[in-house]
């Protein structure tokens, strides 16, 4: 006799076969959980003791041995979730620092700095490039200003900073925390890109609310000085 079986309702629940031990809707319970009530109800404790055979604990592989509060179904609302997936380009960047070791031949050594010199690119392109834009959005009030890069310039970038790594002999540092910061970075700025270019014209910029406030304090400053004096 099967020690368990589906529960009609419940998806991915199961109810006792022999009782009412998890019948009814809502009341669905794990696999496991219904398997020991069978096991505890249905054998005798004099009988299992005399048969070693009993005493043999089986395992199954399957998502009924994990605690209640990790089983969780999203399915119900899979349609309306709209992922942001890291580019691949982004993946497989932090896969290839993940995985960086000594080379120990002259093709290890020349992918080694390649990876190393893709790096460098990104420390200029995602760091560097964004702090030039801001200071010149900052001097020329052109809230549009943006550095923009062609991919040839990356490419290019990329192999004059492996080509330089190499000649100098300069390991970058990679570390759990450089992984991780990239990893969250690859993840949020391309959102936060998106945020931006949406965002209602009709509020202003976080820059534009510092040049406001900025001015208006000015402003007062010179309120008082004229009053004092």
């Amino acid at each position: 006799m099967a020690k368990y079986e589906k529960h009609p309702t419940d998806e991915g629940k199961y109810q006792c076969p022999i009782c009412d031990y998890g019948h009814g809707e809502g009341n669905g319970k794990s696999r496991q959980a219904v398997s020991k009530h069978f096991k505890i109800h249905t054998s005798d404790p004099i009988e299992e003791a005399d048969n070693p055979e009993s005493l043999n604990i089986e395992i199954e592989e399957n998502d009924d041995s994990k605690p209640e509060w990790l089983s969780f179904d999203m399915s119900e609302e899979s349609g309306d979730i709209q992922t942001e997936s890291i580019s691949p380009l982004a993946s497989s960047f932090i896969k290839g620092m993940t995985k960086q070791e000594l080379p120990t031949t002259q093709k290890e050594l020349k992918q080694f700095y390649q990876t190393q010199g893709k790096m460098l690119s990104w420390i200029f392109t995602g760091i560097i490039d964004p702090l030039v834009s801001w200071y010149g959005r900052a001097i020329t009030t052109n809230p549009d200003f943006k550095v923009s890069r062609s991919d040839n310039d990356v490419d290019l970038l990329t192999d004059s900073s492996a080509q330089w790594l190499e000649y100098r002999q300069i390991q970058l540092p990679v570390t759990p925390d450089i992984v991780m910061g990239v990893t969250v970075a690859s993840m949020y700025a391309p959102v936060m890109y998106k945020i931006h270019k949406k965002r209602d014209p009709n509020r202003p910029s976080l820059f534009k609310r510092w040049k406001m406030r900025r001015a208006l304090k000015k402003a007062l400053k010179q309120e008082r000085m004229n009053k004092d004096a």
